[in-house]
């Protein structure tokens, strides 16, 4: 065995400040451990706030606040959020031409429903008269003589504004006002008010995020959301449904919406993927997402009996008259909005910093939310666009009376009740809900927990009874316990605090590993094994663990242990079983706490030797390693700790992607250096160049010579572990990569394991790709454009074919453990890869808390995929779904 690491040691000597020898005794070897960090702890320092103020002219009255903040040379310019929602209030009544308009709370709400007369400019004595049947409306100018009398009820600051939209009352009797400059103002803010009126009276709001990138599925860079957190985070912002258009979304309702209904959660989470030019929505099946043309989409979703919406961009292309509606993306697009006169819809991409944009649906008071009424909502252009800081667009009569509702506030509030924040938030096993009186009179409800199968609370009495004062805070926590069953999903936890006027909701999930989990696949030659095992203790008791190794087929038990693991609660721990085994196929089960969990193992004989060298080929100062036998020559780079080359020693043709040692064009850059760099060989890929990449991985050589290489490359990359052991064997072609994946941080929820091929000297339409799905789907790369594909392979292999060359690459791993395969063909084009290349990727689920382990297999020979396939068949690593 020999364990090599890398460092470079640089001396320096600064004159004067050199530490004098006395300090050191040289019949004493340096302890490095003296030498401590010392923090300055200046993150810690404030910046200097400078708060400002203005009330007065501009342009028109107005008044706003901010606060500049300095800190060296760092300086920020930030409003208060009072002054930009009083700037929104001013701009509402300019853009509805009453300009300082104001509209006092529940005003629209009171008179809803109500048959009231309105008066204009009346008598003393006709509105005495009208007030003895009923409440009346009246209006007029600040120059009619009642208007005048009536508006000194009102603070000056008040009195003061242009158009005014008040009530007064005296006992039971109400009397409504609207009070303006000038008769067309009045005339206009009376319409403006029946506007706003019909709308209370024949809908109901519902706010939604449309067309949310979960990034949760998703192996390239960008901010991820859990489903049940993208559900919460829209519940916090007063949304009632969400729909999901990003990369593989479409299969994320699916999944948890039935789970929501087993709880009796209800929110509506809708399937959508963005394609060419637009998004599709209202289908249970999708295209694929890197492989369609806006015409293809259309024709999809034709048959699917989806809907397709374009963006605006696209209002001229040839088949604009098959979209069922357009994408918006700002307010500045309520001109062409106007000007087609079609449905519309928001996408809010990535969440990020920025306040996504969202939709308001008006639905008619006898429909339910639901998925079939929200679209029907939309197609029937009833709803709104809403965009940060209460700017919106839509159609003109629903925008107009959204905007009076805004001052109006009390319809809006009771339909979006947000007068109570519940956050729930589960620390470890405690669940942890906090509900925040934003109102400033007492609210009181009952709070409820809804609790997934196999996961108990405790110290709880359903419903709780709570009243918070004016402004409250109240905080709650309950103890939870886990049964086995809730182990190895993640589940939703849901609470609710019934206010007697719209429930609110909050939204966790707890996400506990199975307590023990083994590696899906390996392959090995006879002898003894080393087998890993990741624990993770639940509970509060050691747990105890049996592993049994049967042979398959006959169900002969080979090898049985227990042992008993010493493990803290919430703790993982990392453990190896040695056993021996002779040729032939294994069947792995590991139990403990009540799950078991079960893996293969193949072994075979595999006779020739191998040689492991070092060399530095590309003179970088890194050595590479060699990995060799009679068929297989495989390089090993430690940039990434990829497989670099793979090369069939019969036609000296490596079969990966062929540009090492040579630098992409952005080497050297600093873009290079946060980018996809195509280095080319097998890695891993996922937040690039965040695993893999650019970090240099350690390594130790565990077998140089005999009938087995083996490598171990590892890496800590800001406390991610990736760890990958690397085996040939004999004279075989098989090259094996096991990989164990720990303490991934949560933004990285999937990685592709992701070979960069090239079978023989070009990519191109001489290649051929198999991959076994529901039938054999064949694919070639073409020359004109880069694309993608996804399989759902009932096998857990491929292989490529180069009719030209003759020569094939199978590539296999364990398909169970996969959510797919994600074929890549690249093109010049695919800035900064401008290269021909492929990808076979299968995509895989990071297991939070305990170990993701994977294998992956190349096998390449001279001659036909075919009987390749059946050599790597007989290795016995093969797998079926499901098997």
């Amino acid at each position: 065995m020999r364990v090599r690491s890398f460092s470079v040691i640089f001396f320096f000597l600064i004159a004067g400040l050199l530490v004098p020898l006395s300090s050191f005794s040289q019949d004493e070897p340096l302890s490095l451990s003296d030498f401590t960090f010392t923090s300055e702890n200046i993150d810690k320092d404030l910046a200097v706030s400078l708060p400002s103020e203005f009330d007065g002219y501009t342009s028109h009255w107005t008044q706003f606040a901010w606060s500049w903040y300095a800190d060296g040379l760092f300086m920020l310019s930030q409003p208060s959020p009072e002054s930009e929602k009083r700037l929104v209030e001013t701009n509402i009544g300019n853009e509805l031409l009453l300009d300082e308009l104001w509209v006092q709370y529940g005003f629209v709400s009171r008179i809803a429903g109500k048959d009231l007369p309105v008066l204009a400019a009346p008598t003393r004595q006709e509105l005495q008269a009208a007030l003895q049947i009923s409440d009346v409306i009246i209006r007029g100018t600040d120059r009619t003589p009642l208007i005048g009398e009536l508006l000194k009820n009102l603070p000056v600051s008040l009195q003061y504004r242009r158009n005014r939209a008040f009530f007064l009352q005296n006992g039971s009797q109400t009397l409504y006002i609207i009070a303006t400059h000038t008769q067309s103002e009045s005339d206009r803010l009376l319409e403006q008010i029946k506007n706003a009126r019909a709308v209370i009276e024949k809908y109901n709001l519902f706010k939604g995020l449309a067309g949310v990138h979960s990034n949760y599925l998703l192996i390239t860079p960008g901010l991820p959301h859990n489903p049940y957190d993208l559900i919460n985070l829209a519940l916090q912002t007063g949304c009632s449904w969400v729909t999901v258009s990003g990369y593989n979304d479409w299969m994320i309702p699916d999944q948890v919406t039935p789970i929501l209904d087993q709880i009796n959660f209800p929110f509506v989470f809708l399937p959508g993927q963005y394609g060419s030019g637009g998004v599709m929505y209202g289908m249970r099946r999708y295209p694929n997402i890197q492989n369609n043309t806006i015409e293809e989409c259309l024709d999809w979703t034709a048959k699917e009996k989806g809907y397709y919406f374009s963006y605006l961009q696209n209002r001229s292309n040839v088949y604009h008259q098959r979209f069922d509606g357009y994408i918006v993306t700002s307010p500045a697009d309520q001109a062409e909005i106007d000007s087609l006169n079609a449905p519309i819809l928001t996408n809010a991409g990535t969440i990020d910093q920025d306040i996504p944009p969202m939709m308001v649906v008006f639905l008619d008071k006898t429909n339910a939310l639901n998925e079939e009424n929200i679209w029907q909502a939309i197609r029937d252009r009833h709803a709104v666009a809403l965009f940060e800081k209460g700017r919106m667009a839509g159609p003109t009569e629903l925008l107009d009376a959204l905007k009076v509702l805004m001052l109006e506030k009390e319809f809006i509030k009771s339909q979006l009740d947000q007068r109570v924040s519940l956050q729930a938030e589960l620390r470890k096993m405690a669940l942890e809900i906090t509900l925040q009186n934003n109102s400033a009179d007492a609210v009181s409800g009952l709070l409820s927990c809804q609790m997934p199968a196999g996961i108990i609370i405790s110290s709880y009495s359903e419903p709780l009874s709570l009243t918070l004062a004016p402004l409250e805070t109240k905080s709650l926590q309950f103890n939870l316990d886990c049964l086995p069953a809730a182990c190895g999903k993640d589940l939703p936890v849901g609470v609710i605090f019934d206010n007697k006027t719209k429930p609110v909701r909050a939204l966790t999930h707890i996400e506990l590993p199975l307590p023990a989990e083994i590696p899906p696949l390996l392959f090995d030659q006879p002898g003894i094994i080393r087998y890993p095992v990741t624990f993770y203790n639940y509970t509060d008791q050691d747990p105890v663990v049996d592993l049994t190794i049967t042979s398959k087929g006959t169900d002969q038990v080979v090898f049985q242990a227990q042992k008993e693991i010493p493990l803290p609660q919430w703790q993982k721990l990392i453990s190896h079983f040695e056993f021996s085994l002779s040729e032939g196929d294994y069947r792995a089960e590991i139990q403990t706490l009540g799950v078991k969990k079960t893996a293969a193992i193949s072994i075979r004989k595999q006779p020739g030797s191998i040689n492991v060298s070092e060399k530095d080929i590309n003179k970088d100062g890194i050595p590479e390693i060699i990995m060799e036998n009679a068929q297989i020559r495989a390089t090993l780079l430690l940039f990434g700790g990829r497989v670099i080359e793979y090369t069939v020693k019969e036609k000296s043709e490596n079969l990966l992607f062929k540009l090492w040692p040579e630098k992409p064009p952005w080497d050297g850059q600093p873009r290079g250096v946060r980018a996809f760099y195509p280095w080319g060989g097998l890695e891993e890929f996922t937040g690039y160049p965040y695993i893999g990449g650019h970090i240099i991985f350690n390594y130790e050589i565990i077998e140089a010579a005999g009938s087995r290489g083996r490598v171990r490359l590892w890496a800590d990359i800001h406390g991610s572990k990736i760890e990958k052991t690397i085996s040939l064997y004999g004279d075989s072609a098989l090259l094996e990569v096991r990989y164990a994946m720990d303490d991934i941080v949560p933004s990285i929820t999937v990685i592709g394991i992701n070979p960069l091929v090239q079978i023989g000297p070009t990519t191109g339409p001489e290649d051929i790709y198999y991959f076994p799905a529901e039938k054999l789907e064949e694919r070639r790369p073409v020359v004109d454009r880069y694309y993608g594909d996804m399989f759902f392979l009932k096998e857990g292999w491929a292989a490529g074919y180069d009719t030209q060359m003759d020569i094939s690459l199978l590539i296999g791993y364990p398909v169970n453990d996969a959510m797919f395969l994600h074929l890549w063909n690249n093109h010049p084009n695919n800035t900064p890869t401008p290269y021909y290349y492929t990808e076979l990727q299968p995509w895989l689920k990071i297991k939070p808390q305990t170990t993701t382990y994977f294998t992956y297999y190349l096998y390449g020979q001279n001659g036909d995929w075919k009987a390749a396939l059946e050599k790597f068949r007989g290795l016995g690593v093969v797998t079926e779904v499901n098997e």
